[in-house]
């Protein structure tokens, strides 16, 4: 581009701007700053909303899995070792059941009943 064509090599020898048109220029402008900030404040609005949803959201998922673990764990420990144990007596009914029950249960037999002590 040549320096004679560019928009920004403005002849300096034209009429000043008349007061009116500034005028004009900063209203837009200010007008123009005030809708972005108006823009700015509702995204951010927005994204705050959105962002909260997922908080309440992540919490309540948070309770209902702690209450699924608590519930988990506590009923079936007694069941799989009842299991285990009606497991290993069908093993030693039958031997040929051996080898799936040490793939799953280990070659350890299941711990013996612990005698209680009297006093």
């Amino acid at each position: 581009m040549s320096e004679e064509t560019s928009v920004f090599n403005k002849p300096t020898t034209g009429p000043e701007p008349a007061a009116e048109e500034i005028l004009l220029g900063y209203r837009r402008l200010r007008l123009l700053f005030h809708c972005m900030a108006i823009s700015l404040i509702l995204l951010t609005g927005t994204v705050f909303i959105f962002l909260y949803r997922q908080v309440i959201l992540v919490r309540r998922q948070t309770t209902q899995l702690e209450r699924r673990l608590q519930y988990e764990s506590s009923g079936n420990r007694q069941a799989i070792v009842d299991l285990r144990d009606k497991l290993a007596v069908f093993t030693r009914q039958n031997p040929d059941f051996a080898p799936v029950f040490n793939k799953y249960f280990g070659s350890n037999q299941p711990p013996a009943a612990v005698p209680t002590q009297k006093k």
